[in-house]
């Protein structure tokens, strides 16, 4: 569903509370990690067809436990499978959230351009003979400059 002007105002008490959940969130999850760039990159990923690998692996290693090397630890093994299962559940309860909260502040975000986009043509239009107004849209002018010398490079 196509939006319209979104309108609404976020109190203390609600940002208290998003706050507690995230936290709450944390603490449940207190071994989240955060890659890096490169490591994102680097690391193999499990798609739909890999994981069918890694289980039927997992389920194969278990039933032929004596061909399984003593050095690779099947428990934690079995643990990572587990913890990807979990954490793909997690994920996708929270991800349609996330996307939520993102395309909402892009769609406010946009919103607020827009008019200050407006109310700055405004004020251009009324600093001539206004010294006041002038100080003002020279300041943002030049705001302005430094925000496009800093994202064009």
């Amino acid at each position: 569903m196509p939006y319209s002007n979104l309108s609404f105002a976020i109190t203390a008490a609600q940002k208290a509370a998003i706050k507690t959940a995230a936290d709450t969130i944390r603490t449940n999850l207190s071994f989240l990690i955060n890659l890096s760039l490169d490591e994102r990159k680097s690391l193999r990923k499990i798609g739909s067809k890999r994981l069918g690998y890694v289980k039927d692996v997992l389920d194969g290693s278990k039933a032929n436990p004596s061909s399984i090397p003593s050095a690779i630890n099947m428990a934690e093994f079995d643990k990572d499978v587990q913890g990807y299962a979990d954490m793909s559940e997690i994920a996708a309860l929270l991800r349609p959230l996330f996307e939520a909260i993102e395309d909402t502040t892009i769609a406010v975000g946009s919103e607020a351009t827009r008019t200050a986009d407006q109310c700055y043509k405004n004020l251009k239009a009324n600093a001539k003979g206004n010294a006041s107004v002038k100080n003002t849209v020279d300041k943002i002018g030049q705001a302005l400059k430094q925000t496009k010398s800093v994202s064009s490079k």
